[in-house]
C-alpha cells in the first residue's frame, strides 16, 4: 500500500514539471498531449485489472442514503466540498496564469507546490487525525480551504496553492476516517465507492462550470465563490455529534491514508 500511495504522489508531484519539457519536445502542445494520452492508457489499463479482480456482484448503494443518513452525510459533504473546491480553483488557475504572463515552467512549479500540499503530508494527517479526531482535522482542513481561496482571489501564488492542496488533504484524510468510523463495515465497501462515484461527477461538473464562470466574471469571483462553498459543510460538521473515537475492530485514520496517497481506497 505505501509503494502505491508513493507511486501516486510521484506521479502528481512531479507530472507539472513535465509540463515546460514536453512542449519544447515537440510542436505546439502536442508534447504534453502525447505524455497526457500514454498515462491515460496506462491508468485504463490498470483499472481494468484492478476491476475485473476485485468485482463482488453486490448492488450499489443508492444517492438518496448518502444524504438521509447522517452518519454518511457529514463525511460525504465534506469529501464532496473539498473536491469541489480544489477542483473549480485548479482548473482555472493554470490558463488564469499564462493569460498573465506567467511561464510554463512557472505554471508547473505552482502546480507541483500544490500538489505537494495534497499528498505529501498524508501519513502525518492520518496520525493527527488518530489524535485529535476527524472533526477537528476536518474543520482545520475547510478553514484552510476558504482562506487560501481567499488568497488566491487575491492573486494567485504558489503558497497559496500549496495551502489550497494542504486544506484538501486534512479534509479527505480526515473525511474518508470518519466515513470508515460511522459505516457498518459489511456496507463499507458500497458507501465509499457511492460516495466516490458522487465526488467525481460533481467535480468533473465544477471543472466544466469554472471555466463558463471565469469567462464570465473572472478569476478573482470564481476563486471567492469556490472559497464560501466549505460554509455549509463546515456548519454540517459543526452540528454533527462527535461519535466515539474509534470503535473496536474498525481501521483507524492512519490506514485511510491510502485514499489520498495511492488514490485509491485501503480494503476494509
Amino acid at each position: 500500500m505505501g509503494g502505491g500511495g508513493d507511486d501516486g504522489s510521484a506521479g502528481a508531484i512531479g507530472g507539472p514539471l513535465l509540463l515546460a519539457p514536453a512542449v519544447a519536445a515537440a510542436p505546439g502542445y502536442l508534447g504534453p498531449l502525447m505524455v497526457a494520452a500514454v498515462a491515460c492508457a496506462l491508468a485504463a489499463l490498470a483499472a481494468r485489472a484492478v476491476s475485473a479482480a476485485s468485482a463482488t456482484g453486490v448492488p450499489p448503494v443508492p444517492v438518496r442514503t448518502l444524504v438521509t443518513r447522517p452518519a454518511i452525510r457529514t463525511a460525504a459533504s465534506v469529501l464532496v466540498t473539498a473536491q469541489v473546491v480544489m477542483a473549480a480553483v485548479m482548473t482555472a488557475a493554470p490558463p488564469h496564469l499564462h493569460h498573465h504572463g506567467s511561464s510554463l515552467t512557472a505554471i508547473g512549479l505552482a502546480l507541483s507546490a500544490h500538489t505537494v500540499g495534497m499528498f505529501a503530508f498524508a501519513p502525518l494527517t492520518g496520525r493527527l487525525t488518530d489524535r485529535v479526531g476527524e472533526r477537528a482535522v476536518m474543520l482545520a482542513g475547510l478553514a484552510g480551504m476558504g482562506a487560501a481561496a481567499a488568497t488566491i482571489a487575491a492573486g494567485v501564488g504558489a503558497p497559496a496553492l500549496f495551502a489550497l492542496g494542504l486544506g484538501w488533504n486534512l479534509c479527505f484524510v480526515a473525511g474518508s476516517s470518519r466515513l470508515a468510523r460511522d459505516v457498518p463495515t459489511g456496507e463499507r465497501m458500497q458507501v465509499e465507492g457511492a460516495v466516490d462515484a458522487v465526488v467525481w461527477v460533481l467535480a468533473a461538473a465544477a471543472g466544466l462550470g469554472c471555466t463558463l464562470l471565469l469567462t464570465a466574471a473572472g478569476f478573482g469571483v470564481l476563486a471567492t465563490l469556490s472559497g464560501v462553498l466549505v460554509l455549509p459543510a463546515a456548519a454540517l460538521v459543526i452540528s454533527s455529534a462527535t461519535g466515539p473515537a474509534h470503535p473496536a475492530g474498525d481501521r483507524d485514520a492512519s490506514e485511510s491514508v491510502a485514499h489520498v496517497a495511492g488514490g485509491r481506497k485501503p480494503v476494509p
